[in-house]
């Protein structure tokens, strides 16, 4: 039967397909979860499952909670060795990591698995997560503001995760396997966002005319280097012959990364392969008893990939054949990241016409460099050793080089984030995009805008002060306050500096308080094209017209269903399919 369409964003179907629990982030919240060690991992297919479809490393609500608890004496540490004996079970398994994967077909079928100490299998059905009290879409939380503002900005107090558990939300001992779950996952979604509410001095590495999410450490700058030291070492950038696929593929799906120059050559394969590909690419239609299965984040957890391998099987092409389209967030979170990234390569390659790739938010530097998603200077490290540097710069290009949209039959969209709030968005918009980059996400973070937009007030305005801002008076975007839809504006007049705060709507065809100015059409084109391409990645759906605009994540925005049917009605498409948050009923 159809998938069915959970929630409140029914206009746009939502997966999220990949395990979204990163054990950085655990230990980071102090859950009593234990950090992966970096070898060894279950197999998929492991008889271990769970009705809940997920599993917790939490000591909390196991069988050795009460033998800890008897066995506890004046010494805590002896305690604590003597309970961990008792458990011969819990002995030499990786510790837990709560998951959550599937797949789903171009008939609608949907399978999902759980990676912990092994993968489930199971139905759509049999996963059972209960219904988040906070939408992740709707999630609050607000920026630090600065002290002579505060009248502006009201309170500051973030929003806890889930309210209703009381105690229970500072003490996960309390919290049953289904809410530890729950709230996991809620933690992931909330880190997921780009910090636009910074103070300037925590911002000096993005400057306005930096390329959004460059560093230092990995600039563009280190692929002249690679280049320089590439012509000195002489690079074998041939393509690889199918007997070397199909060893890079064993060594691969044994989760080992293959030789240095091997996994040169895949990236450099798949970099070549997207060279002359558009940003939005058309699929047919599979062919009657084919299949196409689309895979959502897979950030990294190896045993999910594997999972939906073992149950739709490798691609092949022609009747009866299978081929997938990964939406996206390869990387980031789980420890295996380089194994996943490489072995899509490898199917990419081994199978041109039976494999598709979407990037998402997390193909890009700005999220790869965050400690807590431990792409860079973990995993990286982890595979590559010493090469870690340059086989990253080397992934940092491959990302640029992925399309941002696939259309299906020429009847479904399938992006990872979402919509702009922009008025009709065709096909040719998409393509006009400059994909290969990194997401510019640092020049649409002030409520779809960079910092420092010009702007015209259309109305009279109040200042902080008091003063009455004259309709018609040039200024511009200052900041956001807080997490909220309303930014402070810097009007310049008579010697004076005067600042207000108005609501920001997120497109400049939807702006009430302050008229968004450019100086030519050429920069309109240029910062619309920006925020698309940061929609595409970033934004989430959400119900009711009222909800619709600036995104809290502090990338993308809120899209409601109007903007959903627009974008259908206007490219003559039935269905948009989109993964970047879990589904809402699990």
């Amino acid at each position: 039967p159809p998938t069915p369409l959970h929630g409140p964003v029914w206009h746009a179907l939502s997966i999220e397909l990949g395990a979204v629990a990163a054990a950085g982030i655990l230990q980071h919240q102090a859950l009593s979860c234990k950090m992966p060690p970096a070898r060894g991992s279950s197999k998929s297919g492991s008889k271990a499952t769970t009705k809940s479809g997920s599993s917790s490393g939490s000591d909390s609500g196991s069988d050795g909670g009460s033998k800890n608890r008897a066995n506890a004496g004046a010494n805590p540490q002896d305690a604590a060795r003597k309970a961990e004996k008792s458990r011969p079970n819990e002995r030499g398994r990786r510790p837990s990591v709560v998951s959550d994967t599937g797949s789903v077909s171009s008939r609608g079928s949907s399978k999902g698995s759980s990676n912990g100490s092994g993968s489930n299998k199971g139905s759509s059905g049999e996963l059972q997560e209960p219904k988040s009290p906070v939408s992740p879409a709707m999630a609050t939380g607000t920026g630090a503001p600065r002290g002579r503002r505060q009248s502006f900005r009201g309170s500051t107090n973030p929003t806890p995760l889930l309210p209703e558990l009381g105690a229970k939300a500072s003490d996960p001992s309390q919290m049953t396997e289904q809410e530890m779950f729950l709230r996991i996952l809620d933690m992931l979604e909330q880190h997921d966002e780009f910090n636009s509410t910074i103070e300037d001095g925590d911002a000096s590495e993005f400057s306005d005319e930096d390329d959004v999410g460059e560093s230092k450490d990995f600039s563009d700058e280190d692929s002249e280097n690679e280049a320089e030291s590439d012509s000195e070492t002489v690079v074998d950038d041939r393509p690889l012959a199918d007997w070397e696929l199909e060893a890079a593929w064993l060594e691969l799906t044994n989760r080992r990364i293959p030789p240095l120059d091997v996994s040169r050559r895949i990236i450099r394969g798949v970099i070549a392969a997207y060279k002359s590909e558009k940003n939005l690419v058309h699929v047919p239609k599979p062919d009657p008893g084919a299949r196409l299965i689309i895979v959502g984040d897979l950030h990294g957890h190896f045993g999910d990939f594997m999972h939906i391998l073992t149950e739709h099987g490798e691609p092949q092409l022609g009747p009866g054949g299978v081929k997938y389209l990964f939406n996206g967030d390869f990387v980031d979170r789980g420890a295996w990241g380089p194994e996943v990234l490489l072995a899509i390569y490898c199917m990419k390659l081994k199978c041109p016409g039976g494999v598709f790739l979407n990037r998402g938010n997390h193909e890009d530097q700005q999220q790869n460099l965050k400690p807590d998603n431990g792409f860079v200077h973990s995993h990286c490290t982890r595979a590559f050793g010493s090469e870690s540097q340059r086989m990253y710069t080397l992934c940092r290009q491959s990302f640029k080089a992925i399309p941002l949209c696939h259309i299906v039959g020429r009847e479904i969209a399938v992006i990872h984030g979402g919509l702009p709030l922009d008025p009709l968005i065709t096909f040719a918009d998409i393509n006009a995009i400059d994909r290969r980059r990194a997401v510019p996400v640092h020049h649409c973070s002030l409520l779809g805008y960079p910092r420092y937009q010009a702007v015209k007030a259309k109305r009279d305005l109040e200042s902080e002060n008091g003063e009455k801002v004259m309709k018609g008076s040039s200024g511009k975007l200052i900041e956001r306050v807080g997490k909220s839809q309303q930014a402070v504006v810097r009007f310049a007049g008579g010697g004076s500096h005067e600042e207000a705060v108005v609501r920001v709507a997120g497109a400049p065809e939807l702006e009430e308080d302050v008229e968004i100015y450019y100086e030519t059409q050429k920069e309109r084109d240029r910062h619309r094209n920006n925020r698309l391409f940061v929609a595409l990645l970033w934004s989430d759906p959400v119900s009711g017209r009222q909800n619709a605009g600036p995104s809290k994540r502090g990338a993308g925005c809120y899209f409601d269903e109007r903007i959903t049917q627009e974008f259908l009605r206007v490219n003559k498409l039935s269905l948009m399919l989109r993964s970047h948050e879990k589904r809402a009923d699990g």
